[in-house]
């Protein structure tokens, strides 16, 4: 099995501000939680978020028609939902004055437990479970606070289609990549790219691009007990990538063999690979791992293998 403690993954669980959350990102593409935090915010202070909407031109403060208006076009690169046009993504800037500011623990959304010649198992984070979050009229926004409410309806009823499709991205990465998730190896994954995920799941490449964006996954191997984390992107990879995960794992097999005290060229390396491969590029994958040059190789007791992911 490969080990994926060279990968560079993401931690398991990430500590993050809210509010800079928010406003670094466009609404489509907050983790869940995140979301539902707001969700929790606007319910909780109505007043706050009510007060988005003063009218006020010279503040530059968003008016009920910015937010609420009709649908527009597509042109406009807003979110698709379903067959009933598009809706708007709220404004993030001033959402994210409006939040409290604390720090919220962000983890993967799904979890893969590979299995051998089956498909993976799949689980996911309550935050984006089918479980729909109390509606507008449960959670008793008063009705003077009409804006606010609309608000938390809007961004209810997005987020419930995003994370429908989030739920359908997850699984249709998963069965592309089930004997990767099983055995762990790089070089057995499939191209799968952000068009691929788009026809499978009925949407936009752009809205694919928004939903994956900074989103990761568990992985427990059915070869390891050892769970590691990766992100999305790196379950997505290119022609271009599967080409470089077959010469890394060719120089890693020859740096593992060479004599610590006559190491190997790189164009040594590069001629005893048996596949099409430029000297530069053994230069280039080595020196991005930091490892040395031959010269500097002897008896060098420093880290010896190539990432397969990059950072």
């Amino acid at each position: 099995m490969t080990d994926l403690s060279l990968s560079m993954s993401p931690k398991l669980a990430q500590r993050m501000n809210l509010q800079q959350i928010i406003a670094l990102n466009q609404f489509v593409s907050l983790p869940p939680t995140a979301v539902g935090h707001v969700l929790d915010d606007i319910a909780r202070d109505p007043q706050k978020f009510e007060d988005m909407f003063v009218e006020s031109n010279a503040s530059g403060k968003p008016d009920v028609q910015a937010v609420f208006g009709s649908l527009v076009t597509s042109s406009l690169g807003y979110l698709k939902k379903g067959n009933s046009g598009l809706i708007m993504d709220p404004p993030s800037k001033e959402i994210a004055e409006a939040v409290s500011s604390k720090t919220i623990e962000i983890t993967p959304e799904v979890t893969y437990v590979g299995r051998e010649k089956d498909k993976p198992l799949i689980m996911f984070s309550n935050f984006i479970s089918e479980q729909p979050r109390l509606s507008v009229q449960q959670i008793k926004i008063p009705d003077h606070f009409k804006n606010a409410k609309k608000l938390y309806a809007h961004i209810s009823s997005q987020r419930e289609y995003v994370n429908s499709k989030l739920r359908e991205s997850y699984v249709a990465i998963g069965e592309q990549q089930r004997e990767f998730l099983a055995r762990s190896e790089p070089t057995t994954l499939n191209v799968f790219c952000q068009k691929d995920l788009a026809d499978k799941v009925g949407v936009s490449t752009s809205l694919v691009s928004r939903l994956m964006k900074n989103k990761s996954a568990l992985v427990q191997p059915a070869s390891s007990n050892s769970p590691y984390v990766l992100e999305i992107s790196q379950l997505m990879p290119s022609k271009e990538d599967l080409g470089r995960f077959l010469v890394v794992r060719g120089i890693n097999q020859i740096l593992s063999e060479e004599d610590p005290s006559n190491p190997f060229s790189d164009m040594e390396i590069k001629q005893r690979l048996g596949i099409n491969s430029a000297r530069r590029t053994v230069s280039k994958y080595r020196s991005e791992a930091g490892i040395p040059e031959a010269r500097l190789r002897v008896n060098y007791s420093g880290e010896r293998q190539i990432p397969y992911f990059l950072k």
